[in-house]
C-alpha cells in the first residue's frame, strides 16, 4: 500500500487492538494537527485532547495514521454519514460536531473526510496520497460505501479574488480548477459537488470552501454495508 518503504499506514481502531497506548495516541494525533494547522487556521479548528478522544471513542475504524520509522507524523479522518446529510453541509464545525465527530452515524451510506494533516517535514513525501488511498479502499470500498465527501479549502482564492469570481477560480476552465488543493484533489478522482460560502474561517480561501465527491465504482445497492465490516477489518489485519 505505501510507495515509499519506511512509511507505514495504519487504522487506529488496530493500534489500539495491538495495544498502542491511548493517551499516547491522543498527545501525537493533536501534535500533528497542531503542526500542520495552526498557521492556517484559527485557534477553534486545532484538534485539543477532548476533541481528538471523542473521536476515538466513535469511530476509530475510519481514522487512519502514517508512521515513518515509528514516529507519527501524518493523519487522516473520516465519518460515516448519510448522502442527504453530506450534501446539506455548511460549515466544518456543523459537519464535525466541533471536531468531536459527534455526528458520525455508523449506519450511513457515505464517508465524509473531516482532517488530512502531515507535518511540514513530512511533507512532498507522498504521504496525504497514501492515507486518502489507504483510507478510502479499507473504509469505502471494502464497506461498500456510494463514496466519500470532503470540504477542500481553496487557498488560491484569496490572491485572484480581484481577477476572477469563486466560480471562475473553482471551476477553471473545462473542468480543471484553478485552486492548487482542489485541484490536488482531482487528481485524486474526487469531483466538484459545489462551492460551499462560510465553510470555515480562512483567509486564503476567504472563508469559501468546496464540497467534492469520490464515487465509489465498486458500489452495489442490492447489498448493505453492514454486512462488509468483518471482512473490511479481517483485510486490514492482512495487509496493515
Amino acid at each position: 500500500m505505501s510507495r515509499n518503504t519506511s512509511v507505514r499506514i495504519l487504522c487506529v481502531q488496530d493500534l489500539l487492538n495491538r495495544g498502542y497506548d491511548r493517551q499516547k495516541l491522543i498527545e501525537e494525533l493533536v501534535f500533528v494537527n497542531r503542526e500542520t494547522w495552526s498557521a492556517l487556521v484559527p485557534e477553534r479548528y486545532i484538534w485539543t485532547k477532548r476533541m481528538v478522544s471523542a473521536q476515538l471513542d466513535r469511530c476509530p475504524e475510519t481514522t487512519y495514521c502514517a508512521f515513518i520509522d515509528g514516529t507519527l507524523v501524518g493523519s487522516a479522518s473520516f465519518i460515516c454519514i448519510n448522502e442527504q446529510a453530506a450534501h446539506s453541509s455548511t460549515t466544518w464545525e456543523s459537519i464535525s460536531a466541533h471536531g468531536t465527530f459527534a455526528t458520525h452515524d455508523p449506519d450511513g451510506d457515505c464517508a465524509f473526510g473531516l482532517d488530512l494533516s502531515i507535518i511540514p517535514t513530512a511533507q512532498g513525501k507522498g504521504i496525504s496520497d497514501q492515507l486518502l488511498q489507504t483510507g478510502f479502499f479499507f473504509s469505502i470500498i471494502l464497506r461498500n460505501l456510494k463514496g466519500a465527501f470532503l470540504g477542500a479549502r481553496v487557498p488560491g482564492f484569496a490572491k485572484r479574488s480581484q481577477y476572477a469570481t469563486i466560480e471562475e477560480h473553482v471551476f477553471g476552465k473545462k473542468g480543471r480548477s484553478r485552486d492548487p488543493e482542489v485541484r490536488k484533489y482531482q487528481s485524486e478522482g474526487f469531483r466538484i459537488v459545489k462551492i460551499v460560502p462560510g465553510y470555515m474561517e480562512d483567509p486564503e480561501s476567504l472563508d469559501y470552501g468546496v464540497l467534492m465527491f469520490y464515487p465509489n465504482p465498486f458500489y452495489t445497492r442490492f447489498l448493505p454495508h453492514s454486512l462488509f465490516k468483518k471482512p473490511a477489518y479481517l483485510l486490514r489485519k492482512l495487509f496493515l
